[in-house]
């Protein structure tokens, strides 16, 4: 499969409301750039080391991320995650190095 757009939603009140910083969902290029894969491989897992939010505090929430994709034949597809954010700190963490 190769990505083409992805983006968020927060649960806002009672609705998912779409939040990308840009406005505007991300492209395959962003993709590539944020998971390190320009040359993507199927079934291998990618991850963003960098990936970030902002918030005025720590709190608990929803997200809801979504990839869409082309499939080896040509196909449109899409999967999407609910990210659940606790809005505390795990105290077994280990701390940042500064």
């Amino acid at each position: 499969m190769k990505a083409i757009e992805f983006g968020a939603y927060a649960w806002q009140g009672w609705k998912w409301v779409f939040v990308n910083f840009s406005g505007k969902s991300f492209s395959a290029k962003d993709f590539a750039e944020w998971y390190s894969c320009p040359d993507a491989k199927e079934g291998k897992a990618y991850s963003d080391p960098t990936n970030w939010g902002s918030a005025q505090a720590l709190a608990a929430g929803k997200a809801r991320w979504y990839y869409i994709g082309i499939d080896g034949k040509g196909g449109r597809v899409k999967g999407e995650a609910i990210i659940v954010q606790k809005g505390e700190i795990d105290p077994k963490r280990p701390k940042d190095e500064k």
